[in-house]
C-alpha cells in the first residue's frame, strides 16, 4: 500500500505539513521505507493554468476560484493541484482543454518544452 504525506523542503531541511497524520502512521508502523520525493507542478504550468482558467471564466462568466474547484472536483479527486507530478499536470491541462472543446471554447495549447541539448546561444 501506498502513503503519501506532503512535506516542504527549504535550505535542505524537510518540514511535514500533516505531522500529526504522519506521526498517527508511523505509531503503527515498523519497518524500512523509501522516501520518494516528486516535484509539484512547474511555474510555466501554473501560469497556463490559470490562463485556461480565466479565459473559461470570462467566456462563461462564471468565478475563477470556483472553476478551479470544479476541475480539481471532476479531473483530481479534489487533490492540490500544487502537488501533483508535471506529467500528470500536463494530462489534467489536456482533459480540461478537451472538455472546454466540447463547448467551443479554445484554450491555447502549452508551448513547447525546451531542448535541453540545444545551446542556449542558438547555435548547435
Amino acid at each position: 500500500m501506498e502513503y503519501s504525506f506532503l512535506v516542504k523542503i527549504k535550505d535542505g531541511k524537510i518540514t511535514f505539513q500533516d505531522k500529526e497524520h504522519l506521526d498517527e502512521y508511523l505509531k503503527r508502523k515498523n519497518g524500512v521505507f523509501v522516501l520518494t520525493i516528486t516535484e509539484g507542478r512547474t511555474k510555466q504550468q501554473n501560469k497556463l493554468y490559470w490562463t485556461y482558467i480565466n479565459i473559461i471564466s470570462e467566456t462563461t462568466g462564471e468565478d475563477p476560484d470556483r472553476l478551479h474547484i470544479i476541475f480539481k472536483e471532476k479531473f483530481l479527486n479534489n487533490e492540490s493541484t500544487s502537488t501533483i507530478s508535471p506529467k500528470k499536470f500536463i494530462w489534467y491541462l489536456e482533459k480540461i482543454k478537451v472538455e472546454m472543446a466540447e463547448y467551443n471554447i479554445v484554450l491555447p495549447d502549452p508551448p513547447e518544452p525546451a531542448d535541453p541539448q540545444a545551446d542556449p546561444q542558438g547555435k548547435k
